[in-house]
């Protein structure tokens, strides 16, 4: 008989928090966890492999408070794909139990925004948004064999208070998050890489619910990759904030050898109800057909993981 002789080690395990942004509440609804939601089927993907949930025609989404001393703006990325011998209704939307418009989506994911009134809003207690709208039954119609009655498809859910970006209250925008299309208005930019970034096009654009605070020290930041792999063409970042230049960089590396580049926001820049940021890459990379290191014959600006607006050096 042998002795056997163990070893217990005791762990004090404790869940980790992590920092939510005060200002802003998103959720994508095919991959979400802790939001109240009702009227929705199962998760499901599109042909583009975006996660998204059917509606039916009564549906709703319970989000939490948020403060809104100063508004907020609801965004919505929908879309409504039926047979073109079915009319449909708008689909009404209300907040809290206030009307706050209708959408009539398109068969593609389009990004639409409502303004939320303060008065509307709640700030402890959560706050409900409800859609109705009229439904098909695919099955019927004799178009496939889905006996569910459906609505619309709703992708992804943002609610952005409007409080100025400051160095307490700072933007953030990751461009590999599902809600990145709510997060921020997006021009410009090619569909989302499997890695978790963005190209944009020469020249692109990102529009901001939230006006700059009129303090000073404010500065942007992103973390960008040249676009063409060739060392001796030299490529250079161009950030313009409403309509004010406010710096030139040269992108260095290739590939997916990402940088980080700060470019100060001058008082000179106004302060504006939304803030515009513009991309711009001095030379773009137009591949040719020659071009035997790449198959992609888009033009390319950059590649962009995310963008933060806030106080400097933090």
């Amino acid at each position: 008989m042998e002795d056997l002789r163990f070893t217990v080690q005791i762990y004090n395990v404790q869940k980790v928090v992590e920092a939510r942004d005060p200002t802003s509440i998103s959720l994508n609804l095919g991959y979400h966890f802790g939001f109240k939601a009702a009227g929705f089927y199962d998760t499901e993907l599109t042909t583009d492999y975006e996660p998204c949930r059917w509606s039916s025609n009564e549906s709703s989404i319970e989000l939490p408070g948020l403060d809104g001393s100063q508004g907020a703006t609801l965004f919505l990325r929908l879309r409504r794909q039926a047979p073109e011998s079915v009319a449909l209704l708008p689909i009404r939307i209300s907040f809290n139990g206030n009307p706050v418009g209708e959408s009539k989506p398109s068969s593609r994911f389009e990004v639409t925004k409502y303004n939320i009134p303060r008065a509307l809003l709640n700030g402890k207690e959560p706050n409900r948004i409800e859609f109705s709208c009229s439904t098909f039954n695919p099955a019927r119609l004799g178009s496939s064999d889905d006996f569910r009655e459906l609505g619309f498809m709703l992708h992804s859910v943002n609610l952005q208070s409007e409080a100025p970006i400051n160095a307490s209250l700072p933007y953030w925008l990751d461009f590999g998050n599902e809600t990145d299309a709510v997060d921020g208005e997006l021009r410009g930019f090619y569909a989302k890489e499997p890695v978790s970034y963005r190209w944009i096009e020469p020249a692109a654009q990102v529009l901001v619910s939230r006006p700059l605070a009129a303090e000073p020290g404010l500065e942007i930041t992103l973390r960008a990759v040249k676009s063409c792999p060739d060392p001796n063409l030299r490529q250079f970042l161009v950030l313009s904030v409403n309509g004010v230049d406010v710096g030139k960089k040269e992108l260095l590396d290739r590939w997916d050898d990402f940088r980080i580049y700060n470019f100060s926001i001058p008082k000179e820049v106004p302060r504006l109800p939304s803030t515009v940021i513009r991309i711009r890459v001095d030379p773009p990379w137009i591949p040719k057909s020659t071009d035997y290191y790449t198959d992609d014959w888009r033009a390319l600006g950059c590649g962009i993981d995310w963008l933060r607006i806030g106080g400097k050096g933090e």
